[in-house]
């Protein structure tokens, strides 16, 4: 007779029946409404974001702070619901064999048979996906709308302009942003599939490997797209292009061969001791367990490092070129302004890979969703899968927040929507490219450089789209 645990008299063999009835229970109810209103959440962040940007503009002052406040109380109230849905999911999941049973849980392990154990092993696996999956979800919401909107610029500037205006590498750029949004989806709907996968047939060496080509692939258009903004900035100065040039070989050779370590050390079901790194803690392992894939993170975080440093040491030298216009009117020109948006982005975005480098070896807000695991959530593993979607937000926001900055310092507050910024976005004089991966021209940081900033029909700036 198998021995009695818990307040209700039941004992382990019975009280797992219950939990994973209670597991399966939680899986199809209450994960899929947790992921739905994750990705509204992000996507509800993001529009509250571009609409404050927009009523800020298109309203008067009183109107505004209400519609604003009125906006964010609302997002606020939306997120506390989600908050408290992901809570109690993660409580009933937590939830576990009983106090009384914790004390010796290796004797209640004992006491079950092969297959029970085997169930709730693969629940408890599964479960330490959930979360990294749902913070994905949150900025698969946010991306999906960031996308949306360049999607509708880039339409509404088409029809404006006629197919005759735009030259053949203007069709690269729309083709880039809708490429890396397509792998950042994929990327999220695979993290699902192996969460849906995991709880019943356990780990699987393709959706892991997929999981790692499809970041690698992100990060290095990510990273191409900023040495690419750094060289135009730098007017493709030949000692800067070569710089820039070795950094996205080795970002692409170092990609590449963990891509092939990987596939190896899935096949030989181990890593080689040279190129093992004993400190990792990733679940899902894509970067930090060789040496080879440290190399791959530590080069793309060198690279935007580098290009955030000399992006802003050109708006240095710019701001002292124009230090005597800008004492007399008080305005910034287009060009300083964008190269003001790259470096404060640049700051933000190489802060993210600083964390997501040191996470590998430092164990940073750890937690355990579930009972008598040793493994342990940290924040590598929320940046193991948020990191697909952070690439491509990153060049999306860019382009939104200087298409948006060209409309509010060449116009008057009034109504603003989607069709003005794609319209006006040409507006001026001075010639400064704002694509996808908003290149600055020569044109603008030599003879244009001295038109000034501000509203009305007077600045002198172009913002114009496609490469030279």
């Amino acid at each position: 007779m198998l021995p009695v645990y818990g307040p209700y008299g039941l004992n382990a063999s019975q009280e797992v029946g219950i939990l994973l009835a209670q597991y399966e229970d939680a899986a199809s109810s209450y994960v899929p409404l947790v992921l739905l209103e994750g990705f509204a959440m992000g996507s509800l962040c993001a529009c509250a974001l571009l609409g404050s940007y927009i009523l800020w503009i298109k309203l008067r002052s009183t109107t505004r702070a209400l519609l604003i406040t009125a906006l964010w109380f609302s997002l606020t109230v939306t997120l506390i619901h989600w908050a408290l849905s992901l809570r109690q999911l993660i409580s009933l999941i937590n939830g576990g064999l009983s106090e009384d049973t914790g004390s010796d849980a290796l004797s209640i392990y004992e006491e079950l048979d092969g297959q029970q154990i085997a169930q709730y092993q693969a629940w408890q696996d599964a479960w330490e996906l959930l979360l990294p999956l749902v913070t994905e979800t949150v900025l698969f919401g946010f991306s999906s709308v960031l996308f949306a909107v360049t999607a509708c610029i880039y339409t509404r500037r088409w029809r404006s302009q006629g197919s005759l205006h735009f030259s053949p590498m203007a069709v690269v750029i729309p083709t880039l942003a809708a490429t890396m949004y397509t792998l950042s989806m994929i990327h999220w709907a695979v993290s699902l599939g192996y969460f849906t996968r995991y709880r019943t047939s356990g780990k699987s060496a393709s959706l892991h490997l997929t999981l790692v080509v499809l970041l690698s692939i992100n990060a290095v258009l990510s990273d191409s797209i900023v040495l690419w903004r750094m060289c135009v900035v730098w007017d493709k100065r030949r000692l800067v292009l070569a710089f820039a040039t070795v950094l996205i070989i080795a970002i692409s050779v170092f990609n590449v061969l963990n891509l092939v370590w990987d596939g190896a050390s899935v096949k030989l079901s181990a890593i080689p001791s040279p190129g093992f790194n004993v400190g990792d803690t990733e679940i899902i392992v894509i970067y930090g367990k060789t040496y080879v894939g440290l190399a791959a993170a530590f080069v793309s975080l060198a690279s935007n490092a580098c290009a955030t440093a000399l992006v802003g040491l050109k708006a240095w030298m710019h701001r002292r070129q124009l230090a005597e216009l800008i004492r007399a009117n008080g305005r910034r020109t287009l060009v300083e302004r964008v190269m003001e948006i790259l470096v404060d982005s640049g700051i933000v975005y190489t802060a993210i890979w600083a964390l997501y480098c040191a996470s590998f070896d430092v164990s940073i807000a750890p937690q355990s969703i579930t009972p008598y695991s040793p493994v342990v959530i940290t924040a590598v593993d929320h940046l193991d899968y948020v990191m697909a979607q952070l690439t491509s937000i990153y060049p999306l926001a860019i382009f939104i927040l200087v298409a948006f900055d060209r409309v509010y310092h060449t116009r008057k507050p009034q109504m603003l929507s989607l069709s003005d910024v794609g319209r006006r976005a040409n507006d001026g004089r001075e010639a400064v490219t704002v694509t996808f991966d908003i290149d600055v021209e020569r044109t603008a940081l030599g003879r244009g450089s001295a038109y000034p900033s501000g509203g009305g029909e007077h600045e002198g700036d172009e913002i114009k789209q496609g490469h030279s």
